[in-house]
Formats: structure tokens, sequence, C-alpha cells
């Protein structure tokens, strides 16, 4: 990996709230620096950071669009009552970083994700809680692991793919007026009604560009190019 933008095109082009756009930010910032000095223990620690706020930014996507599927998933979990009180208070991805973070990929098999590729997405989990005990080993293969997390992202963006088209046929349900004759569409009209609300990254437009009616493809071809 020659610098963060291998991450960035996996996470939203517009955030719901700064200070996660800031949290983001900043390891990027300390990624690329890593990157420019050869740190390795930085480039690993601030890609695993940055790769679970991915996934946590993911399950709160499906959370909050297939909710009553998402409820009825903390069954028997005794952690439902906590993780709800930091979500009334206010909603973020970062509710999700009290469970334990191998067992928040689960959230996953609400897209149909099979136990397989829960297990592959969420083996980083144990490699980093090697790597950061004291177990007298250096991080070996660093670029093998980072090809393994941007593999990782990939793998999620594209197993979401149907859940994708589902957010793009609300998204135009909701905004009929886009599609008629007359109407001039606005960058505004894309940011705030579809990629403002639903978390919507670069890549993620480039898995649902051939589903997008043609009146709006060239907005999302200059976002996707961008």
């Amino acid at each position: 990996m020659d610098s963060s933008y291998d991450l960035l095109k996996f996470f939203p082009l517009v955030y719901h709230d700064q200070w996660l756009a800031d949290y983001v930010s900043y390891h990027v910032r300390h990624l690329d620096l890593s990157i420019e000095h050869g740190i390795e223990s930085g480039v690993f620690f601030h890609t695993h950071i940055l790769y679970m706020t991915f996934v946590y930014i993911q399950i709160l996507r499906i959370a909050e669009i297939k909710d009553r599927d998402f409820k009825y998933s903390w069954i028997l979990s005794w952690q439902e009552n906590d993780f709800l009180k930091i979500m009334n208070a206010q909603k973020s991805p970062f509710a999700f970083s009290i469970l334990n973070e191998k067992t928040v990929f689960r959230f996953f098999r609400l897209l149909d994700f099979d136990d397989a590729t829960i297990g592959m997405i969420s083996t980083c989990v144990k490699t980093r809680n090697t790597i950061a005990h004291a177990s007298g080993e250096p991080i070996q293969d660093l670029d093998k692991k980072l090809e393994w997390y941007i593999s990782n992202m990939q793998k999620i963006a594209d197993k979401s793919s149907d859940f994708l088209k589902i957010l793009y046929d609300k998204f135009i349900s909701e905004n009929q007026s886009l599609l008629e004759e007359w109407y001039e569409i606005q960058d505004y009209d894309i940011e705030q009604s579809f990629l403002w609300p639903y978390y919507i990254s670069q890549y993620e437009l480039g898995i649902i560009k051939d589903s997008i009616d043609p009146k709006i493809t060239p907005k999302i071809l200059a976002l996707i190019d961008w």
C-alpha cells in the first residue's frame, strides 16, 4: 500500500458529522506519515483502526435500514441495553465498539453473508491481538497483511451489492422529481439525498453504476472518477 487512498475509497463521500470525519482524517494522516517514514507498527495499527471504523459504519447502515431484523438479532444478548444507551445518546458507528470486535461481524448475517465469509473478514482481529501482545515476534509480511485488509473491505462491499441496490431504489422512490425531464439535477441532490443518508462510498458507487438511471449517471460517474 503506497498511500491511504486504497482505504479511503471505501469510506463515505459525505459524513454525517464532523467528529467522525475528523476521526477518520486523523488516522489517515498518521497512516500516511507511518508509510512515509517506514513505521511498520504505525501502518498496521492505523490500518486496523480504519478497517474496524469501516466495519462499524457498514453495520450502522444495516441497523438503520433493516431496523426490524436488527432488533431481533439482539435476542439473548446481554449487551443490548448498553448499546441502546449509547446509540440513543448519539447515533454513531462507534456504539458498536462496546462489543467484542470479532462478534460484531455476525451482524453481516443480516445481508446473508455466510459463516465462511464472516470468518474470513474477522480473522484480522485475532491477528491484531497477536501482534499487539508482547510475543517477542516482529510484524511479519506487512504488505500481505495490508492487502488482506483491503481485500476484506472490497469483499464486504461487493457482497453488499444487493443491499446497495435497495438503498439506491429507496433513494429514487423518495426523490421521483429527479427523474422528471424538467428537473435539472444538482450535486446537492445526490449528496444530501443519497450519499449522506446511506454512507455511500466511491467504491460502492462503482458497484451500482450500471443500475443507475441514465439521467443520474453523469453525476455518479463524476464522483467515481473524483
